[in-house]
């Protein structure tokens, strides 16, 4: 233990240099993530390179305060040797890939490298941060909470002009400065909310449509007045519908009804109740009601749909790209990034070389031209592991709130099966936020059992007054369900 306090010497200076636990700093995560965008765009825009690493800076600090705090650096591991000797082997291909000679400079393989694992530690760390669901239920509220101001942003950008400041991107000096499509020769914006892009706003969109139900579930039994509590999820639930719309991105409204049909046939096959009859209809009116004023939003999308005819490229890979497709090991880490080009600008760089393949915005096509075949191999494996485990979790925890959030990871991590960390920075952070939730799972039930285990057994008959009843029967504990 001394010698890796030893090794620790720098992290310790960083711990004591900056204030607050590193739980601190990982709650402010998702304040950069939704906030990053806005000091970017509108409040210091020419500082706008500088602060794309602010979020890197965050997670820097969250891991030097939890090494300099940790009395046992083994508790950073769990049990899934599967997932450490995949995830060790793709770390050591994407660095290696860094050096690859078809690229011009490290540094573009360096930018790749940081999409990739810049956000992982949250897998390792999260199981360490939530020990009951109150502190992951509050963490969670607080994610999605934070998108509430960002409507407001949207409003009014929908109701601002094309061109207008609050509707531009991040970087204007790159051209194409704000977000518009044309419906029948009328300019109409496309929002971003707070976030430097369009893809932003739509992550984010999908982030909540994908927390929202456990979270509603979490806070239901809870609440006092569970009508209340429904319909004010509810109205969440439209006005991130309506924002989807606004953002002219399909992937929010297809993801929404593929995530319903998928939750309710697992949910099905597991035996359980998903959603009543009664309260689908409730929740179909009062979403027309509430979307209603917004009518011109749907059609819009509509337009926007029946006009564009790359949605079936965008998810399936050409076939004669993929028999083209001879590069093992690929053609360098971040080549397909749109950033490499500020990079390049930056640096003085020269440009990499020609890549031979068709890869466009298809995630496949883009993995195999970063990484090749055997980086496609070794991220199929992980993403099998990930999803196994999401499956046994939902089949053995006994919380129906827990059970909320394994379904969610699980259909998070199959809809989006290809779409890699290296894609974007947002991909990156919610893929391993994703992740990292799924391996906390089981920390957190134990810890709860653990703690039902303590009480009495007349107070014993709910878990801290959340999700489905618990019953204790001295060593044994079973579900009954609702």
């Amino acid at each position: 233990m001394s010698r890796f306090r030893a090794l620790l010497f720098f992290p310790a200076l960083i711990a004591q240099i900056f204030p607050f636990r590193w739980t601190f700093w990982l709650r402010l995560l998702p304040v950069m993530f939704v906030m990053e965008g806005a000091f970017r765009k509108w409040i210091f825009p020419s500082l706008s390179h500088v602060l794309y690493f602010s979020k890197d800076v965050v997670i820097f600090i969250m891991i030097c305060k939890f090494l300099h705090s940790a009395k046992d650096p083994r508790k950073l591991l769990y049990r899934d040797n599967a997932f450490h000797v995949v995830f060790l082997l793709l770390f050591t291909l994407v660095t290696l890939n860094c050096f690859n000679p078809r690229l011009s400079s490290p540094l573009i393989g360096m930018l790749g490298l940081r999409s990739w694992f810049m956000a992982a530690p949250l897998v390792y760390l999260f199981h360490q941060a939530f020990h009951s669901r109150t502190s992951l239920f509050k963490f969670l509220r607080f994610f999605v909470l934070l998108m509430i101001p960002v409507f407001a942003v949207v409003i009014l950008q929908v109701n601002s002009e094309p061109d207008s400041f609050i509707n531009r991107y991040s970087n204007v000096e790159e051209g194409h400065s704000t977000a518009s499509i044309n419906v029948d020769g009328e300019k109409v914006v496309r929002v971003t909310g707070t976030f430097s892009y369009i893809s932003g706003i739509s992550t984010f969109c999908l982030v909540c449509l994908t927390l929202i139900v456990p979270i509603f579930v979490f806070a239901s039994s809870r609440s006092r007045s569970p009508t209340t509590t429904f319909l004010g999820y509810l109205s969440l639930l439209t006005m991130i519908l309506i924002v989807a719309l606004a953002s002219g991105s399909r992937s929010p409204i297809f993801y929404f009804v593929v995530f319903l049909i998928l939750r309710i046939a697992l949910f099905t096959l597991k035996g359980s109740k998903s959603f009543s009859p009664r309260a689908l209809a409730i929740s179909f009116f009062v979403c027309l009601a509430i979307a209603f004023p917004f009518y011109n939003l749907v059609d819009h999308w509509f337009v926007r749909f029946e006009h564009t005819h790359d949605t079936a490229q965008r998810i399936v890979a050409n076939p004669k790209n993929l028999v083209q497709t001879n590069a093992i090991v690929g053609y360098g880490t971040g080549r397909t990034l749109a950033s490499i080009n500020v990079l390049i600008d930056k640096f003085n760089l020269s440009p990499p070389g020609e890549v031979d393949i068709v890869y466009g915005d298809i995630p496949l096509m883009r993995l195999i031209v970063e990484e090749g075949i055997l980086g496609l191999v070794l991220y199929v494996l992980l993403k099998l592991i990930i999803l196994v485990r999401a499956l046994q979790l939902f089949d053995s925890l006994k919380s129906r709130f827990l059970q909320e959030l394994a379904v969610a990871a699980l259909i998070w991590h199959t809809v989006f099966f290809l779409q890699f960390p290296g894609m974007a920075i947002q991909t990156s952070v919610i893929f391993w936020f994703f992740t990292g939730l799924i391996y906390c799972l089981p920390v957190v039930e134990r810890n709860a059992l653990k703690n039902l285990r303590q009480r009495d057994m007349p107070q014993a008959r709910k878990l801290d007054g959340f999700g489905d009843s618990m019953i204790v029967d001295r060593s044994i504990i079973t579900r009954q369900d609702r």
